[in-house]
């Protein structure tokens, strides 16, 4: 298992903490937007597997960004496919679903800003950009296993 520093422990702290506010100001976000506003979704409906896309963060910054875990056999991929096909249910596509993941990273940032240096002022910038990498990863591979869910809706 990879080995991660203290900001990332602390990170992980963090979303494990602010998850449920984190995952609420997502849907509510959403709710803004079209085509989510268009299917008129209520906010039980908009967070979805939110909070269980956000134990996949929390787990991947305490634990190191383990490649294996997001392929087809691995343990986060089976929540990321689920997400997708609950968007797919309520009428969406893949192209809003990878929007929602922008939006999810906008929140997570916004509460890692706020609070991550406050609590660990002595934040190494190296381990920052660090935290910032793991998170591109993650939603990278939320949008690409998303686009391959779609996909594979459309090839039937």
């Amino acid at each position: 298992m990879p080995a991660t520093s203290k900001t990332m422990a602390a990170a992980a702290a963090l979303i494990d903490e602010k998850h449920q506010a984190v995952a609420l100001n997502t849907a509510q976000r959403l709710q803004l937007l079209d085509p989510y506003r268009a299917k008129h979704l209520e906010l039980p409906d908009l967070l979805g597997r939110l909070p269980r896309m956000l134990t996949i963060v929390s787990t991947t910054f305490r634990e190191g960004f383990i490649p294996e875990r997001f392929t087809p056999a691995g343990t986060f991929h089976a929540v990321i496919v689920e997400h997708a096909r609950l968007r797919h249910e309520q009428g969406l596509t893949a192209g809003p679903v990878a929007w929602e993941y922008h939006t999810l990273r906008q929140e997570i940032w916004s509460v890692l800003q706020h609070e991550l240096l406050r609590r660990f002022p002595a934040a190494p910038a190296a381990d920052v950009f660090q935290l910032s990498a793991v998170l591109d990863q993650i939603l990278d591979q939320f949008i690409g296993s998303t686009v391959t869910f779609f996909g594979t809706i459309v090839a039937r």
